[in-house]
């Protein structure tokens, strides 16, 4: 797995508590899945937006780590898509996840803002109509994320490392057709919950409540 620095942004869904433990789902490519036999225009793959879509977390464990703050992410639901602008012979949709980001706002021995690439662990793709918001379902990681240990319900203002966005990369087919997009998702921190004990190993959970800026 690749670690990148990159820089993201931050808005307005309404609040959610989050709880400890639970996975954001997002799907996966099938394996056998036919490809479409043509590709979609721009215009086509344009009608996709990407919209909140439920609560909006992310909890990062650093269960019994020895690797010196660094956790396992797992992300909670909150990334959704919508379709309502497409103009399509179908009356659904099939989306496929093929990848996704999470970028926290630094890392441990840097200030600049820190990207990892996340690991598809299960699911499936899905077909939508083209009606309403659609969730991104599926399960997605991201290993080895640092976090600097403390209490995180003690915190003064915003934690010194917290998440700030999420990308996920989707395959939409439909009507023969294929296209892939790239959407990114803005975080912005609500609060927190748990405690990261340092020494080694680390240990301890901790659930940032995030409310998607879009």
């Amino acid at each position: 797995m690749s670690n990148t620095e990159d820089n993201r942004g931050a808005g307005d869904v309404r609040r959610r508590t989050v709880l400890k433990g639970a996975a954001w789902s997002v799907p996966v490519v099938a394996a056998a899945v036919a490809l479409p036999t043509s590709v979609a225009s721009v215009t086509d793959c344009d009608c996709f937006k990407p919209v909140p879509y439920g609560p909006a977390g992310v909890t990062v464990s650093m269960g019994n780590d020895l690797n010196g703050g660094k956790g396992t992410a797992t992300i909670m639901h909150g990334m959704g898509v919508n379709s309502t602008a497409c103009q399509h012979q179908d009356l659904s949709y099939y989306m496929d996840t093929l990848g996704a980001t999470l970028t926290m706002s630094r890392g441990l021995n840097s200030t600049a803002p820190k990207t990892y690439v996340g690991q598809i662990i299960t699911g499936g793709g899905a077909s939508y109509g083209f009606i309403s918001d659609s969730l991104i379902s599926g399960n997605m990681q991201f290993t080895d994320v640092e976090l600097v240990d403390g209490d995180y319900d003690h915190f003064h203002g915003t934690p010194p490392m917290v998440p700030t966005a999420m990308t996920v990369t989707l395959q939409f087919r439909w009507d023969g057709k294929v296209c892939v997009k790239t959407f990114t998702y803005p975080l912005s921190y609500d609060s927190s919950s748990g405690e990261v004990r340092g020494g080694k190993p680390y240990l301890g959970n901790v659930t940032f409540d995030m409310d998607i800026a879009l």
